[in-house]
């Protein structure tokens, strides 16, 4: 499940229907690579990097682990890739 291509309208009729899913005891395979969605739509989350899973948690477990103050930044630490992004930025 994921909401790209999705209209505004359309996105909010499928959370409902998720909702309404969840409700009846139901799970949900939501994946997506924008951690702001992920950290409000998801209870539990699995950090994949190169095809292993290196976390798995809440949201908030998975911040905490890690020292993090969103799920972005918690994803970036868990793959290492802090480092990376920062010397790509300072080639620029």
């Amino acid at each position: 499940m994921s909401f790209n291509y999705l209209d505004a309208k359309s996105v909010r009729v499928v959370k409902e229907l998720m909702q309404r899913h969840l409700e009846s005891g139901g799970s949900i395979l939501f994946t997506t690579h924008i951690m702001e969605v992920a950290e409000r739509v998801c209870t539990r989350i699995g950090i994949i990097n190169e095809g292993r899973l290196v976390m798995e948690g809440t949201p908030t477990e998975i911040m905490n682990a890690v020292n993090a103050g969103s799920l972005e930044e918690a994803f970036l630490r868990a793959i290492r890739a802090e480092d990376e992004i920062r010397g790509l930025l300072e080639g620029l």
